[in-house]
């Protein structure tokens, strides 16, 4: 399973005004707003886009429940 526990970020550039942090405190997510993940090959989008699921299920959310 993939998560952020050693993850190396180093390598990875946010647009302005965007952080790792930004993403974990998930409020894109109540939003209902999309995350675009782009890069090489093997820089790291599908672990973080992984971990951010995780992440996102360990803190209780429960994915795409319906409108009213």
């Amino acid at each position: 399973m993939k998560t952020f526990d050693g993850y190396t970020r180093e390598h990875i550039s946010f647009p302005s005004g965007c952080t790792l942090e930004t993403l974990l405190a998930m409020n894109w997510l109540g939003q209902r707003e999309n995350l675009l993940l782009m890069g090489a090959v093997g820089t790291g989008k599908t672990h973080m886009a992984t971990a951010l699921g995780v992440e996102a299920c360990r803190r209780g959310h429960q994915g795409n429940r319906l409108r009213n």
